[in-house]
C-alpha cells in the first residue's frame, strides 16, 4: 500500500461538510470545485464523516508526487532549452538582418555622397550626421 502525503498542518485546505443527500444531488458541482479551489469536501452521515472529496495532490502517494514533480521539472527544462535555442536563432537572425540593413544604408549614402558631396547641401549634411551612428564601421571611420 502506498504512503499518502499528509496535508501540511501550516497550510490547511478549506473544508466543507455536506450530507450524503447533498453530495448525491451536487456531485458534479462539488467535483468541478474541488480541484481548482483546492477545497476538501467531507461527506457525512449526520455527525459521522464517511468520505472526502480531495484535490488530486492531496491524495497522491509520496512516490506519485515525487514522480509528478520530476516530470514537471523535465518538461520545464525541455521548454527552457527550446526557448534558449529559439532565442539564439532569433539573435543570429536579427544580427544578420541588421548587418544587411547597415550595408544597404552605407551603399545608399555612398551613392548620395557621390551625387551630393558633404558641404554642398545643409539638409543632406544634417541627415548624414543623423545617420552616421547607423552606418557601417568603415564609413564611420571615414567621417
Amino acid at each position: 500500500m502506498a504512503h499518502l502525503t499528509p496535508i501540511p498542518a501550516e497550510q490547511p485546505r478549506p473544508r466543507q461538510v455536506i450530507s450524503q443527500r447533498d453530495a448525491r444531488t451536487r456531485l458534479s458541482h462539488l467535483l468541478a470545485r474541488t480541484g481548482p479551489a483546492d477545497i476538501v469536501t467531507v461527506i457525512a452521515d449526520g455527525d459521522r464523516p464517511l468520505a472526502a472529496l480531495v484535490p488530486v495532490p492531496a491524495a497522491q502517494s509520496a512516490a506519485e508526487a515525487a514522480a509528478a514533480a520530476r516530470r514537471a521539472g523535465q518538461v520545464a527544462a525541455g521548454w527552457s532549452a527550446r526557448l534558449e535555442t529559439l532565442r539564439a536563432q532569433l539573435l543570429a537572425r536579427h544580427a544578420a538582418e541588421t548587418e544587411s540593413l547597415v550595408r544597404a544604408l552605407s551603399e545608399a549614402w555612398a551613392e548620395l555622397d557621390r551625387r551630393c558631396p558633404p558641404g554642398r547641401d545643409a539638409t543632406v549634411d544634417h541627415l548624414r550626421a543623423a545617420h552616421l551612428p547607423l552606418l557601417a564601421d568603415d564609413r564611420r571611420r571615414a567621417a
